[in-house]
């Protein structure tokens, strides 16, 4: 929830979207958006993704509840996933057809709201809200409705904890500095004559060629390296930058970018084991190679609700560990080539998948993943005390 701060409200008054005062009370009132949409289609004028934008940001603007001081906003893209994700696997879990439609329908949904929404509001953390819900709520379903039918060991209960405690370990290590060179505040504090970290170059040293090459941040005034970028939702330059990743909020660069890998891998390894133990237990297994335990029979996973329910969270288990390996791929292939996400955009997807090709920074495959796992982090990168 954000809170706007200021004096003499009283518990049900904010400051709204053009910074005037209203009340709760006035949420269905003045709104000009939404009249301006009305009058075109009245008149059959053309209308654009901008002023639904508009109006999409006066409504959110105005979910508001009373506090002392003002009242506060509430963040649905935050609170919504919470509601939305188990009400959405309720719902799947009633029978073999919500199953499919639900399952069709939620990432047609959930590719929309990326491009329509997320375009014009990348700092949204929906998708990362949407994230942590899902994994806290299958962790959940686990432990308190799939080991009640007390077929899983103790011993694979504690190897699938302990998967999860290593991803989480080093989603720690994500979350940490990505490899900061520039910031926007950083020009602020600078005192005169001193250099910028790494770069060791100031603002005057702008010049028409770097400008025009793209050498040049105009946002956090240093110069660019080839391999540097600024992203647009943490605004800061990035040693090589490979991309946002929205379910984590989090940017990947050349400070984190081993420990994401290691973090996705080990999270594929939890998600993938979390779903063969549910999918085993509510289905009826059956050996294959007098070694591998796999599901033979599901016909009666949708006799009752708690059946339902532990066997639709297995499926999303399972869709989730097939999406995440299949970005652990792309992350390997890439490191093959010693390119981030970002340089195979830049360079044409087609060329760098299909043809294969080459980096220019490529040193070849087996020298390029070395120099990837075992080179030694720079260490002078920004923080968020410098800033």
């Amino acid at each position: 929830m954000i809170r706007y701060e200021s004096e003499g409200f009283c518990c049900c008054e904010f400051l709204n979207t053009k910074n005037q005062k209203t009340h709760i009370m006035a949420v269905c009132c003045d709104c000009e958006e939404l009249d301006d949409i009305v009058d075109r289609c009245i008149c059959c004028k053309s209308q654009n993704v901008g002023r639904y934008m508009q109006f999409i940001d006066v409504c959110l603007d105005r979910v508001r509840i009373p506090w002392p001081g003002g009242a506060i906003k509430v963040n649905l893209a935050l609170i919504s996933p919470i509601i939305l994700i188990p009400l959405t696997i309720l719902l799947a879990a009633q029978g073999l057809m919500t199953t499919i439609v639900v399952g069709a329908l939620v990432p047609i949904l959930g590719i929309l709201f990326y491009v329509v929404f997320l375009k014009h509001h990348p700092e949204s953390n929906f998708f990362s809200s949407c994230f942590w819900t899902t994994c806290g709520f299958l962790i959940w379903m686990f432990e308190y409705m799939v080991m009640a039918y007390r077929e899983v060991l103790f011993s694979e209960n504690f190897a699938l904890l302990l998967l999860i405690a290593v991803a989480l370990y080093f989603y720690s290590r994500v979350k940490g500095n990505p490899g900061i060179l520039g910031h926007p505040k950083q020009r602020q504090i600078k005192h005169k004559g001193e250099a910028t970290p790494k770069e060791g170059i100031g603002e005057d040293f702008q010049t028409s060629e770097n400008a025009s090459s793209g050498m040049w941040c105009n946002i956090c005034k240093i110069e660019k390296g080839q391999r540097v970028g600024h992203c647009r939702i943490c605004n800061v330059c990035i040693d090589e930058r490979d991309h946002h990743c929205v379910w984590i909020n989090q940017c990947i660069g050349a400070n984190n970018h081993r420990s994401f890998v290691l973090c996705l891998f080990f999270f594929i390894l939890a998600v993938s084991y979390g779903a063969h133990l549910t999918l085993t237990t509510v289905c009826i297994p059956e050996m294959y190679f007098d070694y591998f335990l796999l599901p033979a029979d599901c016909e009666y996973v949708y006799s009752d609700r708690h059946n339902g329910m532990c066997f639709v969270s297995g499926l999303l288990a399972v869709a989730i560990a097939i999406l995440a390996g299949i970005l652990l791929l792309q992350q390997i292939f890439l490191i093959s080539q010693n390119r981030t996400w970002l340089e195979a955009r830049h360079a044409g997807l087609v060329r760098c998948w299909l043809f294969n090709a080459k980096s220019i920074s490529s040193y070849g495959c087996w020298r390029n993943c070395w120099n990837f796992w075992f080179r030694a982090s720079s260490g002078n990168y920004i923080t968020n005390m410098d800033v």
